[in-house]
Parts: C-alpha cells; structure tokens; sequence
C-alpha cells in the first residue's frame, strides 16, 4: 500500500497556488502603470519614504503580476518561500482541529479558489493562521509559528496595510508569550524578519520612519479620498458581509462557552481574527467596487480558521452544527460577491477557471528555461508596441510623469525620476502634497515633465496634486503636445510667480455661491471641517465623495467631486480645464470658452452630520506667469 506524505502534499499546494499563475504583459492603464513603477523601484533600489510614496512597500513588487526578467525568478522563490510557511501552518491547525489528512487536502484545495482569486487576499493569508498556530497548546506548533512568522515579517514590506497588521498581531502575541511565561521568539522573529527584508531590498534603516509617516498618511487619507458613494446595491453588499462577519466572529465565543479552555486560547486569535475581518472590511469597502471581493472571497478561509476548533468530537453536536453553519454562510458571502462582480458568473466556473491557471502554473514550472524565454519575448512585444501607440520625442536628463499612465512612458529608454507620489491622484493630504512640490521645486528635480490633465472618479479637473502646478508653470516651459500628455522642460532660471490672495468667504455648506473672474483664471481654497462623527465614519468606515455642482457661462451644471483634504491647499476653480489644449491654452492666457467658465458653484456633502455646517472660501486672481 502507498503511503501519501500528506503533509508535503498540503505544503505544495499552498506552495503552488502562490506562484504567478499567469504573469501580465507591460500596460498604460492604471494599474499596470502603477506595477511598471514598483518593478523599477525594486530594480533600482529606490528608497521608500523619502524617493517613493505609494501605499505598497519594497517588497510591493510581489504583489505586482507583470512579467519582470529582472526579478521574476526572486518574486517565484519568495512567493514559495510563503507558499510553504502558509502550507505548513494549515497543516498544523486541521490536525489540531482533529481533521484527518486526506479531508484537510480536500478542504485547502476548495478553500484556495476564493482566496487566491482576490487581489488582496493571499497577502493577508499568513497574517490569518499566524495567531491560530501561534496560540495552540499542540507542542509541534512552535516551529510551525517561526516559519509564519518569518512570512508575516515578508508580506509586512509587500504593503503598509499588512505591516500594520504585522506589528499589531506580533505586539498581540508578544503579550501572549509574556502570559504563558514563554520566551517571545515568534514575535521577535517577525520583526527581525522586517528589519533584514528591509536592509536587503537596499533600504537604509534611516528611512523606516520615514516610510511608516509617510504610509500612514496614504493610509488615513485613502478612506475619504479614494472612497465611492454608497447605494442600494452597496447596502446590500455590507448587510451580506456583516451577516457573515457576525457569525465568524461569534465562532470563538461559542468555543468559550462550551469548551474546557484557557482565556488565551480565545482572546488572542478572537482579536487577531477580528483585526483581519476589519482589515478586509476596510479594503473591500472604501472603494466597494471590485475590490469588495477581497472581503467576500477571503469569507471561506477566515470562517473555516475560526471554526476548526470547534470540530473536535468532544464538543457537543449543536456546537459542530454551529461550524458547518458559520462555513456555509461564509461559501454563501463568496458565492454572492462572485455573482454580483463577475458577470453572474456560477462558482464552479469560477473555481474551473482557478485549476486551469495552476496547471497553466506546473506547465511554467516543469519547463522553467522555455517558459522564462517566452514571457521575456512577450514583454519585448507588449513593450514594442507601447513606444508605437506613442512615439516620445528626445529628452535628455530625466522624465517625470502627471496622471496615471506612467507605463507608456516607461516602454521608452528614458530615465524615470518621478515625484514621491507618483501617481498624481494619490497625492490627496497636505503633507503628500507639499513632498511632490518640494521634489518638483529642487533643481535637481526632472528636466522633463510630462503632464495629463486626466483624473479618476470625475474629481474636479486639475485637482490632482494641484498643490505643485504653480511650481510646474514657473519652473517648466511648454514645448509641445505628445498625445494626452504637455511635454514641459526645465527652464534654467524660474519665473516669479505671486499669488494674491484674495478675501476669505464663510458660507454654509449646500450654498450656491458667485464665482467671481468671468474669463480670468481663478485660485480656490476651501476648507471644509469634519465633525466628530465624520472623523469617526472615516476610520471605522469610509466617508462619501463631496460633489461641487458648477454652473458655468453656457448654462450648464456639472458636477464634479472635490477632495476635501485638498482643498485648503488650492485649485484651479476657473476655468474647467480638462485636455492638452485647455492647459495650452490657461498657460497662453488666452480666454476659455463659455463652456468652461465657472459661474456660480456649492459644496455639497452626501452625509452632512459628518462635516461643519460652514466651510470656508477663498477666490484668488490665478497669475499666468508672462511666456
């Protein structure tokens, strides 16, 4: 009879599914760009905090599946390198939980689709049954709790979001270890782990700090900056997730009532638990697009870690009842978000698709040399045929780019030196704000600028980093237009540049208000305060965009969104300038059209009790530096 090594078979699975399935070509959207920029950061060695500020850290290049010959073989060993600590660790708990091997294969194996089908989500994994593992009485769980450590301390540098759950669940069970009288070597190795990941990916230790300042503001302004509206369909959503939620979170409660066990064995994995629901509610629902399947698909994996100590024979029959219950209502939350985000789509489908990209992955595997060679040729061509779709005139020294295209740019040889915030929408606080004019402002910054006018989320126009466009039309000439982009360069002496403030306007909020210039271009600050339950909804939640209805010259009302944090910084109110040629035009001085002159406009917040009655407005004559 054969005996199947069941545990090495557990291990490479999970090692399998962590492995780049279907690595992506080079792109200009969004996305792709934003990947295009962490890859050269991780081949570069640029330094995260002071060169670098994105909401990923410098192992960020993981969770990135374009096919990079560069780093494409150390992305494969890391990802097994988790693959077998997540694996290992699984194994640890279905034996706890009493499973025997081949049911605990068969259960990873459906558990795997949901989780590793969101973006999000297998960065979290180690995080998960890192507490579980850690917290268990099972002897041969400790070395099992080191290789999870040494995982969270990896996927801790991946994004700030998982370092802030690192160093929280490593102070949770250093606490633990101090109750049990234990020395705390999982905890500790979690953070040593971090400090020589760091040192590795050429980080100076100098620019932690740094790093962390600079990721918390990302972090505290992403609820509001990059939130959406919530409607009847949202509403939905958060009930199916908060049903589900509840009775994951009631799983430990259950096992405190009816289980001879010690308060650590539930308090500390009933926090760490709650703290990664939160974390997925934060990241599936700020945005609420399809992100929220980063909270629904990791739904299977989070109920089944919350309830497999409660399988054991010894519990009453009710009690395994309530865990088969709390599984199938988490199956139902995953089934519920594939069908409202992927075409209605039948979660046998789903999990089809899944297989078919992991024998897509052993195929990669069993002919790496081939496999390498062929990605590699893929990129020349999508590479190819991004320098076709736009042609870049010469430009010597170095390039940044305005907007978020910024993987066209780089499909040319040229050399990238971008602001801190690179992508000009995330520079939504004061401070990310004031980085970007500092860099831009130093006469070693570019030489050459590159600038799109287009934003996301129908923002206002031209409200993306606004706070350094003065800078950019007084040390930069125009020189042309490169498709969507304004090709400016480095003047060798700036022009002076005065901005005379005008009078500050208290107003309610909801209020129509004249804006005063007819064709002149106009400066705007507005401030808008948040009430104490905003400042709450903002961190437990999200707040809601806040419109500005304009009315401009022709008649006609548009709305648009204002970003709140960065409007006491400033903007251009008037005129709406939305294309190359409009901002062409602006820095010509020649007047706008009636079309995109702004008349009258109000701030309209959707949830009111979560701001100021009164908001504060100042219009400013915009000075057009003389060309």
């Amino acid at each position: 009879m054969i005996r199947i090594p069941w545990a090495a078979l557990i291990v490479l699975v999970m090692s399998l599914a962590f492995l780049p399935a279907r690595p992506t070509m080079p792109g200009a959207d969004l996305d792709a760009s934003w990947g295009s920029v962490l890859l050269a950061a991780a081949r570069q060695s640029w330094q995260f905090g002071p060169d670098i500020a994105f909401t990923y850290g410098p192992l960020g290049h993981l969770a990135v599946l374009e096919f990079d010959p560069d780093v494409f073989w150390w992305s494969v060993g890391l990802r097994a390198m988790l693959g077998v600590a997540c694996g290992w660790g699984y194994h640890v708990i279905s034996r706890g939980a009493g499973l025997s091997a081949p049911v605990s294969t068969g259960l990873l194996c459906l558990l795997l689709t949901p989780t590793f089908a969101s973006f999000d989500t297998p960065w979290l994994l180690p995080a998960m049954l890192w507490p579980f593992v850690a917290t268990s009485q099972d002897r041969r769980a400790r070395q099992a709790a080191i290789g999870l450590a040494v995982a969270v301390g990896l996927v801790a540098l991946v994004k700030f979001t998982t370092f802030a759950l690192a160093m929280t669940l490593a102070a949770l069970l250093l606490v633990d270890d101090a109750g049990r009288r234990r020395f705390p070597f999982a905890s500790l190795t979690c953070v040593l782990t971090v400090g020589v990941t760091w040192v590795l990916c050429g980080q100076s230790p100098a620019h932690v700090l740094t790093w962390v300042r600079v990721s918390a503001d990302l972090s505290s302004g992403f609820s509001e900056a990059m939130s959406t509206g919530t409607g009847p369909y949202q509403v939905r959503e958060l009930l199916v997730f908060g049903a589900a939620a509840t009775m994951v979170l009631a799983a430990p409660l259950v096992r405190w009532y009816t289980g001879p066990t010690t308060w650590r064995e539930v308090v500390h994995p009933a926090l760490a638990l709650a703290l990664v629901v939160f974390m997925q509610f934060k990241l599936g629902f700020v945005r609420q697009d399809a992100h929220v399947t980063a909270a629904f698909f990791a739904m299977p994996l989070v109920a089944v870690l919350a309830v497999m100590p409660l399988l054991p024979r010894r519990l009453p029959r009710d009690v395994r009842a309530f865990a088969v219950a709390v599984v199938l209502v988490a199956f139902a939350a995953y089934a519920y978000g594939l069908r409202r985000h992927f075409d209605r789509a039948a979660p046998p489908d789903h999990a089809r698709a899944w297989l078919a990209l992991q024998r897509h992955a052993i195929a990669a595997l069993i002919r790496p040399t081939a496999t390498h060679q062929q990605l590699s040729a893929d990129r020349a061509a999508a590479l190819d045929a991004l320098r076709q779709t736009l042609p870049l005139p010469p430009m010597d020294g170095t390039v940044d780019v305005y907007g978020h295209h910024q993987g066209v740019v780089l499909a040319h040889p040229v050399v990238y030196r971008p602001r801190p915030v690179f992508q000009s929408y995330a520079a939504y606080t004061p401070a990310l704000a004031a980085r970007n004019r500092a860099h831009l402002a130093d006469p070693a910054g570019p030489r050459h600028v590159l600038f799109d006018a287009e934003t996301i989320d129908h923002r206002y126009p031209l409200m993306d980093d606004a706070a350094s466009l003065p800078v950019l039309w007084s040390h930069f000439d125009v020189v042309g237009v490169v498709g969507p982009f304004v090709h400016f360069a480095r003047r060798s002496a700036p022009r002076p540049y005065t901005l005379v403030e005008g009078p500050v306007t208290h107003a309610p909020l909801s209020a129509w208000m004249d804006v005063p210039g007819g064709d002149t271009p106009i400066w705007a600050t507005v401030t808008v305060e948040r009430s104490w339950l905003g400042r709450l909804a903002a961190v437990l939640y999200k707040l809601p965009p806040v419109v500005i209805d304009v009315s401009t010259a022709d008649g006609v009302q548009r709305e648009f969104r204002l970003i709140r944090a960065v409007g006491p910084t400033g903007f251009v109110a008037s005129p709406l300038v939305s294309t190359p040629a409009h901002v062409v035009d602006l820095l010509a001085g020649r007047p706008p059209d009636a079309a995109r002159q702004v008349r009258r406009w109000r701030v309209r917040p959707t949830w009111s009790w979560a701001y100021a009655e009164e908001m504060q407005v100042r219009f400013s004559p915009l000075p057009v530096p003389a060309r």
